[in-house]
């Protein structure tokens, strides 16, 4: 299920939707909504590598947070130079949900 969302924005801001919509043949709603969905994705993201470097989440909960799988999570650490502190204790961390789900079945 879809909602309406709304807000304002500049003129300047509206003539480049308009001219991304005109370039991609797609009507300005459609532009907005792909423009919108990459932001979230990509801020997402980005929280989820700040809380990882600042040790409040574990990779496994980064990569989760963020949307992408447990390797895309430690590729886009490497690419961004940060720290990969990992010890058998945040393997244990990370590896509990499947121990979890392999017995009880569910998460």
């Amino acid at each position: 299920m879809s909602v309406t969302l709304t807000t304002r924005a500049s003129r300047e801001l509206a003539r480049k939707i308009e001219e991304l919509a005109k370039k991609e043949q797609v009507d300005k709603s459609a532009i907005i909504r792909k423009l919108l969905q990459e932001a979230v994705e990509r801020k997402s993201l980005e929280d989820a590598i700040e809380q990882y470097r600042r040790g409040r989440l574990s990779l496994w909960k980064a990569a989760r947070n963020a949307g992408i799988s447990l390797w895309e999570m430690v590729d886009v650490l490497a690419k961004e130079g940060v720290y990969f502190d990992y010890d058998r204790e945040a393997l244990r961390e990370d590896l509990e949900p499947l121990r979890r789900k392999r017995i009880g079945g569910s998460e």
